[in-house]
Formats: C-alpha cells, sequence, structure tokens
C-alpha cells in the first residue's frame, strides 16, 4: 500500500506539478523579457499577474472541460488541485512584487498610515504607527 502511494505521488509530480511549473516559469519569463515597465521589480510583477490569472483560468476550467467532454463532474481532482497549488504560488509571489512596487520596498507604508513629520522612505518608529483602514 505504501509502495503504490509513493508511485501515485511520483506520477502526479512528473504528470502535473513539473510542467505546470516549467510553463508558468517559462510564461513569466517571456512575459518579462517583453513586457513593459522601468525597473525588474515592476516587470516581473506584471509578469506574474498574468500567470497567476491563467493559472487561475485554468484551474477554474477543468471542471466545465471534464462535463463538456461528457465525463462525470467531480468534486476534487488531482489536476485541479495541482494548478490551484501554482495559483497560489505564483499569485503569492506577484503580491510580495506588488507590495515592492507600490511602496517602493516599505511594506510596512503599505499597511501603516505614516506619520505626518515622516520622510516618505523613512521607517517611522513604532509608537508612531497608525493603522490604515
Amino acid at each position: 500500500m505504501r509502495r503504490a502511494k509513493h508511485v501515485r505521488l511520483r506520477r502526479r509530480l512528473v504528470r502535473h506539478h513539473l510542467p505546470i511549473a516549467f510553463g508558468a516559469s517559462v510564461s513569466v519569463a517571456i512575459l518579462y523579457a517583453i513586457g513593459p515597465g522601468a525597473s525588474t521589480v515592476e516587470r516581473l510583477s506584471l509578469a506574474t499577474s498574468y500567470v497567476a490569472m491563467a493559472l487561475l483560468a485554468l484551474t477554474l476550467a477543468i471542471g466545465p472541460w471534464r462535463v463538456l467532454r461528457g465525463r462525470r463532474p467531480v468534486l476534487s481532482s488531482d489536476l485541479r488541485r495541482d494548478a490551484g497549488i501554482w495559483t497560489a504560488v505564483i499569485a503569492v509571489a506577484h503580491v510580495v512584487l506588488g507590495l515592492q512596487v507600490h511602496v517602493g520596498g516599505h511594506m510596512v507604508h503599505f499597511f501603516f498610515e505614516v506619520p505626518a513629520g515622516a520622510l516618505p522612505r523613512s521607517s517611522p518608529p513604532l509608537d508612531e504607527l497608525t493603522l490604515r483602514v
């Protein structure tokens, strides 16, 4: 039983994870190379946003595609789960990069108000921070 599970996991790695990861990496590289943007971080942020959206569309289309092919709909499939995992990985990378673009690397300023006397790029003392709502 344990051996069969190991073989099934290895098959999923080869059939799902590696192609999705390779496709996402190549897509990010192509979109980075041809995409607009002044800085590297800005271009990577845009590239990861488009790839994450495409992976989300793929993840959501797997169920209807299965039904259109005449197969029975299922609540959970390995391919949909694995595509969703890579969607989340690329989306988290986009959020981290996007925060770098929008607040210039000072992520604290995205979540907290900058005090009136503080410089926009400096880190204010913790007792002067107020939560941004």
